[in-house]
């Protein structure tokens, strides 16, 4: 069963995400392998370009 868990991740700045997996490796690995269009979204008010956001620095923020 999947749980919620919330990934901090920098690109160009450090954004927050909600990501459901099974544990927090397959969170952080759904982020790492996702394309652009899997999380576009606004979040802190911010809607992410379509630049080189390659996630580095993934962080498990809770979960």
């Amino acid at each position: 069963m999947n749980k919620k868990f919330t990934l901090r991740y920098e690109t160009k700045a450090w954004y927050e995400i909600d990501v459901a997996a099974k544990d927090e490796q397959s969170a952080i690995n759904k982020l790492k392998y996702s394309t652009y269009g899997d999380f576009e979204k606004t979040t802190m008010n911010k809607k992410l370009e379509d630049e080189d956001l390659t996630p580095t620095d993934i962080q498990v923020v809770e979960g």
